[in-house]
């Protein structure tokens, strides 16, 4: 069962261990979230941000929802966001 993440007020609904991002093309648009199981290779979702609302991703049979403003603090490389 799909279990509820909360990162920087985000609700991602997705069996996730850890949530990587990616800042893609130096501030553009298009971001890329890195799910990664427990034991298992990361798996790669591309998301394309639509303003600073609503995102709906599927990624094969996971299924991640973001809510509220596309906020997020990049850094480099990739900024890891703990499971609560």
């Amino acid at each position: 069962m799909s279990q509820v993440v909360m990162i920087k007020g985000f609700s991602v609904f997705a069996d996730l261990i850890h949530v990587y991002l990616f800042l893609v093309n130096h501030g553009s648009l298009r971001h890329s979230l890195y799910c990664e199981r427990e034991r298992q290779m990361a798996k790669r979702i591309n998301v394309m941000k639509t303003s600073t609302q609503i995102f709906m991703i599927n990624y094969r049979n996971t299924h991640v929802t973001i809510i509220d403003h596309f906020e997020w603090t990049v850094e480099r490389g990739n900024t890891e966001f703990e499971k609560k």
